[in-house]
């Protein structure tokens, strides 16, 4: 990243285009706070004025010129001054006069000079004499700041228009961020950088640069994402803390409670201070109170920051010995605290470094282990620092494993003495490690070896036996953990954790199997049992709606539904700042673009989900490497396909994902020109998939093989699919037409598919159809399907499908005829057309003899009913 030195025009270009439409008639003020872009504008205005022949002349006001009358315009006194008056009164007059005359002299039209509101009262007084003199006066102001009245008089007395230059908006921040790091960015970096800088251009710029220097912000698989928390960047501070200083006391005072426990209870706080000063504070701008939420929170993030700095550690722990002494005064009155006043109460006492027992930092841990990932690893790591009991820290390893953090939690698995663990404790531990073999290590066969010899040993105890279910569906062996998850999981005499870690197998295999009315069952049996859960399986909710989102995808095929889902999730998990949530959803949300045509939008989702750390990123690594592979491929970078799959390759992949890394190597065979050896590829593994019961990934994988031409794998889609869903259906009509060589039939499927959006999958039947038409003889018909082709490919960016690159070149419509054979299909007659476009009749009806050559139509009716969209 190379450091730029002005900001980039981001959120300014319409702004920018309706000053320079009237340059130099009407001019301009920009106007707002410190950095939001002011002095970029007047540049560019500058620049422009320079490019059009305009004589414009720059100057910039500071403090230091301010205290020398007329001192912003000294570089404007010509040469030779004339004779200087004998008064020394009459002194600043004759200045002013020389210096006027002088801009008029060189014929300078345009003036702009930057930040105005610093002028002396001599150079404001001149500046608006200069504008009455036709001098087209361009400025900018600090609109916070006091400012002369013949500066005002500039836009209140017509001269100039005063223009408000707004804080960038999120998107134009993220925009800024996108432009300033170049290349492509993790949503959160732009989501945590514009909130400390609340969209001022200036310190965004700051903050990213500080960022990428201290290395909070790093390239991760060719995305910049946050590696750790931002830093302050100095400027920034130095802003924010400047304004601190000069709070009234009693507001600091409400800021600093509000800094140190945020969101505060106004209550609890009004309980402290007196609420006239929470009103005040409110209204000094510093603090925002959500009235119909109870609760107060500062007005900006970065003023924590500054007052936690600010504070000395004597005024930092009276602060929060006032808060845990209001909070533990209310939970007397209470019969029990609610969890919100438990976190809060040990936050706190974090702070104060007060002792809290091991137990409450877990439970605490647990219950904050989604909503605020961050303070759950701080609880964490304050339970690990007590020796705590065996149950204690057995708690705190299954709480890391279910995090899917391998070396801690085996860190403190291995800080346990075996000997001096009990049955239980013993069984507990294995569960643990078998867990984290199936699941984040992707060494299921381990996972399956290690619950066995538990077994072998204990009998066949039902939590070992849910464990066992984990280990079969992770070895892709899908019916084999249906069949041992299933009765578990429906068992009421089991206890909640077993059913519950039974009942999350038994969703993901039976949504495996292709099994909707099983998984929809088994759904509706999870909800409870993962709330009743919480503690002991902390990511059974999450989980739960992460296979809801994959069952709208893969299992009902429902992209519209898919996507509502993954947005949500995507934009809360982001919110909460839980980036390996998130990546599942960004996972979702990638593979949804893809198969709607939108390569560009599934490789900045899927690049996210890549780079990403976090709960289920490294369980799910090998299926998002091998969508990611699969779509460079179909986007024509066969190399950076390669590259991926090799990867893939030379790492541990749990054998579910077996059929997602075939699925990767043959679409890198196909994308490299060899659609037969694809085709064989795809049809093997779907085979073998079929026979563990991995149905949906063998419908995909036999579907891949049908679109790259092989009979024998639509065959196998027609005698072994049931249809599921309308796409399923869609892709068996075209699986049926295949085997008859109906390019009819295949059209008819085609523009199923594309109603349902699957435009992806929609292009490469199309283009067989096309094929079978051509090879047949069936000219006209071939070309007519080509257009509507060309129509699909239309609506998709950056899709470089090799089923449709290995069409043979056929005819098709230019933008334009494909735009008159519309209207003339309508019914339209030559000169309606001619009048609706605004063409001549003998263009109209050139273009109309081009398309009837091309097509072999002979009339309106005939291509009425080729052209896509007509009735046929």
């Amino acid at each position: 990243m190379t450091p730029r030195q002005e900001l980039p025009l981001v959120g300014r270009h319409e702004l920018l285009a309706e000053v320079l439409d009237e340059l130099g008639l009407r001019p301009r003020v920009f106007g707002g706070a410190a950095g939001v872009g002011k002095t970029r504008l007047l540049h560019a205005v500058r620049d422009a004025a320079t490019s059009a022949g305009l004589h414009c002349e720059f100057l910039v006001a500071t403090e230091a010129l301010a205290t020398v009358p007329l001192g912003v315009f000294v570089s404007l006194l010509p040469g030779d001054i004339p004779r200087t008056p004998a008064d020394p009164s009459d002194m600043l007059v004759f200045a002013a006069s020389v210096i006027r005359a002088e801009i008029l002299r060189r014929g300078i039209r345009m003036l702009a000079i930057d930040d105005v509101h610093v002028l002396d009262p001599a150079s404001a007084g001149l500046l608006h004499q200069i504008a009455l003199s036709g001098v087209a006066v361009y400025a900018t102001v600090r609109t916070d700041r006091p400012v002369h009245d013949a500066i005002t008089a500039l836009w209140k007395g017509g001269l100039s228009q005063l223009i408000e230059v707004p804080v960038l908006t999120a998107g134009e921040s993220g925009e800024l961020v996108a432009t300033e790091l170049g290349g492509a960015v993790d949503r959160r970096v732009s989501t945590d950088v514009f909130a400390r800088t609340g969209g001022n251009a200036l310190f965004l710029l700051e903050v990213v640069r500080v960022g990428v220097a201290t290395g909070a912000i790093v390239q991760r698989s060719g995305v910049w994402v946050l590696a750790r928390s931002l830093p302050v960047a100095q400027g920034v501070r130095a802003a924010v803390t400047a304004r601190v200083r000069t709070l009234p006391s009693v507001v600091r005072a409400t800021a600093e409670l509000v800094a140190l426990a945020e969101p505060l209870d106004a209550e609890l706080l009004a309980g402290i201070i007196h609420p006239e000063a929470v009103d005040e504070a409110e209204n000094e701008g510093v603090v925002s109170v959500d009235r119909a939420a109870g609760s107060v929170r500062l007005a900006h993030p970065l003023q924590a920051e500054a007052l936690l700095g600010s504070l000395t550690e004597s005024r930092r722990r009276r602060r929060s010995r006032e808060l845990v002494d209001a909070i533990t005064a209310r939970r007397r009155e209470r019969d029990s605290p609610s969890d919100a006043e438990r976190v809060l109460l040990a936050r706190l006492h974090l702070q104060l470094d007060d002792p809290i027992d091991a137990t409450e930092l877990v439970d605490l841990a647990e219950i904050v282990h989604t909503s605020d990932p961050a303070l759950c690893d701080r609880f964490l790591v304050a339970a690990l620092r007590q020796a705590g009991t065996v149950a204690v820290r057995l708690r705190i390893a299954t709480l890391l494993a279910h995090q899917q953090r391998i070396t801690e939690a085996e860190r403190v698995l291995d800080s346990l003495d075996p000997a001096s663990l009990g049955g239980d404790e013993r069984i507990s531990v294995l569960i643990t490690r078998a867990f984290l073999f199936a699941m984040p290590a992707n060494q299921p066969a381990r996972a399956l070896e290690t619950v066995d010899d538990a077994i072998a040993t204990f009998g066949r105890i039902p939590i070992l036996l849910a464990v066992r279910s984990t280990a079969l569906w992770r070895l892709g062996r899908v019916t084999a953990a249906v069949t041992a998850s299933v009765p578990l999981a429906m068992d009421e005499s089991l206890p909640a954790e077993t059913a519950a870690h039974a009942a999350l197998t038994a969703t993901s295999a039976l949504m495996y199997a292709g099994d909707a009315e099983g998984f929809e069952a088994m759904r509706a049996r999870l909800s409870p049992l993962a709330l009743r859960t919480r503690h002991e399986l902390p990511e059974a909710e999450e989980s739960a709606i992460l296979n809801d989102h994959y069952a709208a995808l893969f299992l009902r095929e429902d992209l519209d539904e898919a996507r509502t889902r993954g947005e949500r999730g995507y934009t809360q998990a982001l919110h909460r700042g839980d980036d390996g949530v998130r990546s599942q959803h960004a996972l979702l949300l990638g593979w949804n673009a893809v198969l709607r045509g939108h390569l560009p939008a599934g490789l900045g989702y899927l690049g996210e989900a890549l780079a990403a750390r976090g709960i289920w990123c490294s369980t799910t690594l090998a299926w998002t490497r091998s969508l990611y592979a699969q779509t460079l491929a179909l986007a024509g970078d066969v190399p950076g396909a390669r590259s991926m799959l090799a990867t893939i390759h030379g790492s541990i992949v749990a054998p579910i994902y077996d059929p997602d890394v075939c699925l990767a190597d043959a679409a890198v065979l196909a994308s490299s020109g060899d659609l037969q050896e694809a085709a064989r590829v795809a049809t093997a593994a779907a085979n073998h998939a079929h026979t563990l019961g991995q149905h949906v990934a063998a419908n995909a994988l036999w579907y891949a093989a049908t679109r790259y031409g092989d009979v024998s794998a639509a065959s196998r889609l027609l005698a072994f699919s049931m249809p599921s869903s309308a796409v399923l259906t869609a892709k068996r009509a075209h699986a049926s037409a295949l085997v008859r060589s109906d390019p009819v039939g295949i059209e008819a499927a085609a523009e199923q598919l594309a109603d349902h959006d699957f435009t992806w999958f929609a292009a490469e039947a199309q283009s067989q159809a096309v094929a079978l038409y051509r090879a047949s003889g069936a000219t006209y018909r071939s070309t007519a399907a080509a257009v509507r082709l060309s129509a699909m490919l239309e609506s998709t960016e950056g899709l470089h499908s090799p089923v449709v690159a290995a069409l043979p070149h056929v005819a098709t419509l230019t933008p334009r005829e494909f735009e008159i054979a519309r209207f003339a299909s309508s019914g339209l007659t030559d000169r309606a057309i001619s009048e609706s476009l605004g063409i001549t009749l003998r263009t109209v009806q050139t273009h109309l003899s081009r398309v009837y050559n091309k097509l072999g139509a002979r009339s309106r009716s005939e291509l009425r009913a080729w052209l896509p969209g007509q009735d046929r």
